[in-house]
């Protein structure tokens, strides 16, 4: 059984859920990458050289909402 953290002002279990990003045609699940991003003017941010949806270092980032006070929290799994 998976473990549903608690909101810590409310102590009720968070709802799952996630932050889509999205590109021209489509949308992607948002992920935590290290370090700081280089961030290009016309065509968003780089990271080393390849587009985000192909990151293999990157780690998928689960989102929780509080559906009584809505507060939201990310974890890095």
């Amino acid at each position: 059984m998976k473990k549903i953290p608690k909101c810590k002002q409310c102590n009720i279990d968070f709802e799952e859920g996630y932050i889509p990003d999205y590109s021209y045609a489509s949308a992607f699940k948002s992920m935590w990458v290290k370090g700081e991003p280089d961030e290009h003017k016309f065509l968003g941010i780089k990271i080393g050289g390849i587009e985000p949806p192909k990151i293999k270092e990157g780690i998928p980032i689960k989102a929780y909402r509080c559906s009584e006070c809505g507060l939201i929290e990310f974890y890095a799994i």
